[in-house]
């Protein structure tokens, strides 16, 4: 369970700091942060300002990232107020803007969320609909982890590979070394023997 009056106290410190250093993105986050607490802690009126502001900053920026964060946000806050009526129209706009974001995968949970408050509603073709999108993102987000962790197994095994095959060449450079040192040594040894012996022949 998280410990939200921190939280919140944490977010409201961040905004503070932030507009003190004119830091926009991290006031974002701070608002957006300040939102959620206030949410759980159901303080709905501080959760919507503190969303509004996120997103009027979010719009003035072009985040759009954090704008789809706060759309998310109002939605919420229209839903626990039973506003369902907003809540769609929230959550419909958080979907349409994430739709913009090249590359973004829309996160199952917004699709979900809007399915919920479309069968609220008893719009049953836009909520099955909804749904079947918000399964197949899910699942398309399941796939790329899945691709990710498999990828990161085969850099690490061959990570592994290439270090097992380094120390094997080391391991071989170091016998050659030695078979050479070795072979050195018997040729200096021999050459010292030939030499005493031929020191010996020597009429005295």
């Amino acid at each position: 369970r998280g410990d939200y009056p921190r939280a919140l106290e944490h977010f409201q410190q961040t905004v503070t700091r932030a507009q003190h250093l004119a830091q926009t993105d991290t006031a974002m986050e701070g608002h957006i942060g300040i939102a959620n607490a206030s949410l759980k802690l159901g303080h709905i009126g501080e959760a919507e300002i503190s969303a509004n502001t996120a997103l009027s900053i979010a719009r003035s920026q072009g985040a759009i990232a954090h704008e789809v964060n706060a759309l998310r946000l109002l939605a919420r806050i229209h839903s626990v107020r039973g506003n369902h009526a907003g809540a769609t129209t929230n959550f419909e706009e958080a979907l349409d803007t994430a739709r913009k974001i090249d590359g973004y995968l829309i996160p199952s949970d917004l699709m979900f969320a809007l399915a919920e408050q479309y069968a609220r509603a008893e719009r049953h073709a836009d909520a099955y609909h909804m749904a079947i999108l918000a399964s197949t993102a899910r699942e398309r987000v399941l796939n790329q982890e899945a691709s990710n962790r498999a990828t990161a197994l085969q850099v690490r095994l061959g990570t592994e590979r290439s270090r097992a095959e380094r120390e094997r060449h080391q391991r071989m450079a170091e016998a050659e070394t030695r078979r050479a040192e070795l072979l050195q040594q018997s040729s200096d040894t021999l050459a010292l023997s030939e030499l005493a012996a031929a020191a010996e022949a020597v009429p005295a």
